[in-house]
This record gives structure tokens, sequence and C-alpha cells, in this order.
């Protein structure tokens, strides 16, 4: 990832899409799964949407039907939330 390259700009998003930054994708296609990333860490809080971008570029070019994206400072109680939820959607 080119976190570093992106922090700070104004309109890094134009330059993620414009020069197709990611990671690649490989394998199957997961469809109808759900993905639940936990303990995000960030260099800076600046590079909590990049970070997330890749993230969801990625899951989404496999496939990924569902995705959710949660912090490291997310309490394991919001952890567990979320997986209940998504595994008993409610």
């Amino acid at each position: 990832m080119q976190v570093a390259s992106l922090r700070g700009q104004a309109g890094w998003e134009g330059r993620f899409d414009r020069e197709d930054l990611g990671l690649i994708s490989f394998g199957p296609r997961y469809q109808h799964v759900d993905v639940i990333v936990t303990g995000l860490r960030y260099l800076d809080l600046g590079d909590q949407p990049i970070v997330e971008r890749y993230w969801r570029k990625w899951l989404t070019e496999m496939g990924v039907a569902r995705i959710r994206l949660l912090p490291a400072d997310d309490s394991a109680a919001q952890a567990r939330e979320a997986l209940r939820r998504s595994l008993y959607g409610y």
C-alpha cells in the first residue's frame, strides 16, 4: 500500500482511482461471504480513509458480499456485536 504517498494530499481519492492503486486480488471469488476485519491500526488518524479504501477495494474485487472494518480501538464488545449481527442477521 502507498499510504504515505497519499497522506495529506488533497484529492487522493482521484489519484487512487486514476492509478488503479490497490492490492492484487487472487484465487476464487468469495461470493456470499461476509468479512469482518478487526484490529486495523493507523500511523496517523488521517490514514484511516486511505487504508479502508485499500481494504474495501481488495475485498470487493474478491467478490466479498459484506465488509465491516473495525479499528484497533474498537472494544471487544463492538467486535462481538458486529460478528453476531453478521452471523445471525440481527
